[in-house]
C-alpha cells in the first residue's frame, strides 16, 4: 500500500511559528517509529517535512519526503495526496479541533483515513461530553463539574466546594497533562485557573 504518514508539528503545522524543542522531539519520534513500522510491513511511505527542518538532515526512512514551506501549501498538498494514496494516518493534537479538522480534510477529499472518523474524534475530544456519555451508559466516573474559567472566582469557589477537595482542574480539550492541576484546598484555586488559562491558549 501507498501510505501518507502525517505528523502535525514536523509536517509544518506550525510553519511561521516557534515550536518547543520537546514537542518537536516527541512529534519527530512518533513519525520515525510509524514510518519504520509501516516500511517493515512492506508499505510505500510518504511524509511531509517542515522546510525549516531540512537543514538538520533528519533521519527518516520514508520513500518520499515532501517539503512544506507554508500553511496553504500544507493544506493543499494534504488534500491532493489524500486522493492518490491508499490511506492516510494523521498524528496531531485533539485540542482546538486540530486532529478533527485534518481528518475531515482527508475524508472530504475522498481519502481513506486510518484514524477514527472526524465525528468520533469530535465526540471524544471534549472531556465533558465523553464524561456525560460514559456516565449515561452506566460507567462509573468521578463526580465532574464544568466551570467557565472566566467566571467570577467567588462563584467558581462556591461551585467547586460542592465536590470537596482534592480536585483536578483540566481544560475541556487539552492533551496530555496540559493545564492540569491537583487542587488540595481553596487557596490553590486561583493558581490552578491561571495555569488553565495560560496553558490552554
Amino acid at each position: 500500500m501507498k501510505l501518507l504518514i502525517y505528523e502535525h508539528i514536523t509536517a509544518g503545522g506550525h510553519v511561521g511559528k516557534g515550536v518547543s524543542p520537546s514537542i518537536l522531539s516527541e512529534g519527530f519520534g512518533m513519525l520515525r517509529i510509524l514510518i519504520s513500522d509501516f516500511k517493515a510491513a512492506g508499505h510505500f511511505v510518504i511524509t511531509f517535512l517542515d522546510s525549516r527542518l531540512i537543514t538538520f538532515s533528519p533521519s527518516l526512512d520514508a520513500d518520499e519526503i515532501i517539503t512544506i514551506t507554508s500553511r496553504g501549501e500544507l493544506e493543499k498538498t494534504l488534500t491532493t495526496l489524500s486522493k492518490s494514496v491508499d490511506a492516510v494516518y494523521i498524528i496531531a493534537p485533539e485540542s482546538s479541533q486540530v486532529l478533527q479538522r485534518l481528518v475531515e480534510c482527508v475524508e472530504e477529499a475522498g481519502g481513506v483515513s486510518l484514524n477514527c472518523t472526524a465525528t468520533a474524534i469530535e465526540k471524544v475530544s471534549n472531556k465533558y461530553t465523553i464524561y456525560d456519555e460514559l456516565k449515561r451508559n452506566g460507567i462509573r466516573m468521578p463526580d465532574t463539574l464544568m466551570v467557565d474559567s472566566c467566571e467570577d472566582i467567588k462563584k467558581i469557589r462556591h461551585t467547586v466546594s460542592e465536590l470537596g477537595f482534592p480536585l483536578i482542574f483540566k481544560p475541556i480539550d487539552g492533551v496530555g497533562c496540559q493545564g492540569l492541576s491537583i487542587v488540595k484546598n481553596e487557596r490553590q484555586i486561583t493558581t490552578a485557573l491561571d495555569k488553565l488559562m495560560e496553558e490552554s491558549v
